[in-house]
């Protein structure tokens, strides 16, 4: 192992066989194009699967987001004495971007209570 560690801080030694090893290795691989290729296409399905975590949580907190602002505009708007029906249409319209059609009916489902 410490041989492996040697090899990472550049030091090398004429005795060294396996740092020695690893480096032709590494040399040869750098070499090939289709295991570079191969290694290319690795690290872009590494970062594409990083991006699609890091939007998946910008898009829970957007949707958590909409639901408390959903929540609080159906009460407002039947405090106001808007019908079922108009407050119905109108978060169908806000909140189709990021609810469900049926999301929205479960939030809306206070207006029938």
């Amino acid at each position: 192992m410490q041989q492996f560690f040697d090899l990472e801080l550049g030091v090398l030694s004429d005795e060294d066989n396996y740092a020695s090893q690893l480096q032709e290795s590494m040399i040869d691989f750098s070499k090939d194009p289709e295991r570079v290729k191969q290694m290319m296409t690795f690290e872009d399905k590494l970062n594409d699967v990083a991006a699609v975590k890091e939007q998946e949580g910008e898009n829970k907190g957007r949707k958590q987001d909409s639901i408390k602002r959903l929540k609080s505009t159906i009460v407002m708007l039947k405090d106001l004495g808007i019908s079922n029906e108009k407050i119905r249409s109108r978060m169908h319209q806000e909140y189709s971007d990021i609810l469900s059609n049926e999301e929205i009916d479960e939030y809306l489902a206070v207006l029938d209570k």
